[in-house]
């Protein structure tokens, strides 16, 4: 699912402006906006397991797109669509040459979706459902969700509840972005953004910003602007809910032709693995960003908590915001955070007092709470204090209660 907005031809110097709320299923990742080389350079977001992308532009001014079409049942693919999207935004240069290989491509069998091809003279949507029609994009404001309905689709299959939230979604990002006012890229933006972030008469599976899915989660929001000299276009890219983060700005991939990459990876070893990184009131939490920026040079998609001490006897948040790419988690709010399901849990220093606590069930804080609620098996605990605390008599119950619980590794030279 994905809403997505397209404001064509709305401001001269900027005839592409699109924002792209992307909902994936749960145990889907991606990686931010990065660079792919072929005929064309192209700038696009990827996700982690297909390798392909959902929006994205290339040098030549192509701008490409897709959303679901919710229909009818999924039916085995013979190919990603992002990895589609990647052949075109690679290989061409306009948006008519792209639109006949799309068609041709699409008569090989891939999923249903709403496909939307633009450049500064023309713009198409080719909806692939029972049948693929292409349909010209005039200039304006233009929304597509994950259904579109035509005379031809087909409707009696799809759940009203689907119906009801799509419609929702679609009139509410109609109504906000037929608002928005014709003046700089700057105002259009944080137009966008607001609406990126917005939750209409209720947060939930209605509201623009995506909640409360049991199969689905926000995974991304992104906002790029294809000027018309291309080194001027802006690429802004906020990975979950723009409610509870905020967007980066990745321009500089355009600008730097390249040469920049915000982390290099080492290997996908651990690719589409959530791991949650919890910082405790220990002076070794300055070797934390290392920690993180490692274990996401091989994929690893990592969130950190920290507790009030780890911030004023460690590391500042800002650091780790950098280190991870992600917010920080310092207090619980309504968003349950510590019941996200991660497939590791690192503590990371572990302090005297964290590890008494997780062995007595004690959950007063970000990091002790989320160690209650995840399975003991997923924990991974690294001690680091003083050996005269390490011989105190209360950690070694507490650690003998955990050793047939969890994995507890000694750090070293700390």
């Amino acid at each position: 699912m994905c809403t997505l907005i397209l404001l064509y031809r709305f401001l001269d110097d900027y005839p592409i402006i699109a924002l792209h709320n992307r909902y994936a299923r749960v145990g889907s990742f991606e990686e931010p906006p990065a660079i792919s080389e072929g005929r064309f350079r192209a700038y696009h977001p990827v996700d982690s397991i297909s390798k392909g992308t959902w929006i994205g532009f290339n040098e030549a001014g192509l701008f490409v797109a897709v959303t679901d079409q919710h229909t009818a049942e999924v039916k085995r693919a013979y190919r990603s669509r992002g990895l589609l999207l990647l052949d075109i935004l690679t290989s061409f240069s306009n948006s008519s040459d792209a639109l006949k290989y799309l068609m041709n491509e699409l008569e090989k069998g891939y999923r249903k979706g709403n496909f939307v091809l633009a450049d500064p003279k023309r713009a198409f949507h080719i909806l692939n459902d029972e049948r693929t029609e292409s349909i010209p994009i005039d200039s304006g404001v233009h929304i597509f969700t994950n259904i579109t309905i035509r005379d031809w689709v087909r409707l009696d299959t799809v759940p009203k509840d689907r119906l009801m939230y799509m419609k929702m979604r679609r009139d509410r990002a109609m109504k906000l972005a037929s608002e928005i006012k014709q003046t700089s890229i700057y105002e259009v933006i944080n137009d966008l953004k607001r609406i990126a972030s917005d939750h209409g008469d209720e947060k939930g599976r209605g509201s623009i910003c995506y909640h409360n899915g049991s199969e689905w989660y926000m995974s991304s929001s992104t906002i790029m602007a294809v000027s018309k000299g291309i080194s001027n276009s802006i690429i802004l890219y906020c990975r979950g809910n723009p409610c509870q983060s905020h967007f980066i700005d990745y321009s500089h991939i355009i600008h730097n032709g390249g040469n920049y990459m915000e982390l290099h990876s080492k290997s996908e070893k651990l690719a589409n693995r959530r791991i949650a990184l919890c910082l405790t009131g220990s002076v070794a939490s300055i070797e934390s960003p290392k920690l993180a920026r490692e274990l996401r040079r091989y994929g690893a998609d990592v969130t950190c908590y920290m507790t009030k001490a780890a911030v004023e006897y460690g590391v500042s948040p800002k650091v780790m915001e950098w280190a991870t790419s992600k917010p920080i988690i310092l207090e619980l709010t309504g968003m349950a955070e510590h019941l996200t399901p991660y497939d590791l849990v690192i503590i990371y220093p572990a302090t005297l007092n964290t590890i008494c606590k997780i062995a007595h069930g004690i959950a007063d804080n970000a990091v002790t709470t989320l160690c209650s609620s995840i399975e003991p098996t997923k924990l991974l605990i690294a001690p680091a204090m003083n050996l005269k605390l390490y011989k105190n008599e209360t950690l070694k119950d507490s650690i003998n209660k955990l050793k047939a619980r969890c994995n507890i590794h000694r750090t070293k030279n700390i």
